[in-house]
């Protein structure tokens, strides 16, 4: 996925930030589609920043999810 289409993904699915610190998020896995998408999940259900891209940086998507 590219840079730009990441940010638009996680817009869409309703996870809020700017444009930079969406990008950022989405570079640490590489843009990885799947990887993003569990990310997306996890950031809209989150306990303390529901939807903010900034729980992202506490999150991690490349350990063993249930």
């Amino acid at each position: 996925m590219q840079a730009d289409d990441a940010v638009q993904f996680f817009l869409t699915q309703g996870v809020w930030g700017s444009h930079t610190e969406i990008k950022q998020a989405g570079e640490y896995y590489g843009f990885h589609p799947l990887s993003l998408r569990l990310l997306a999940g996890l950031i809209v259900q989150d306990a303390q920043q529901p939807g903010d891209i900034a729980a992202a940086a506490r999150l991690d998507v490349t350990g063993e999810l249930v």
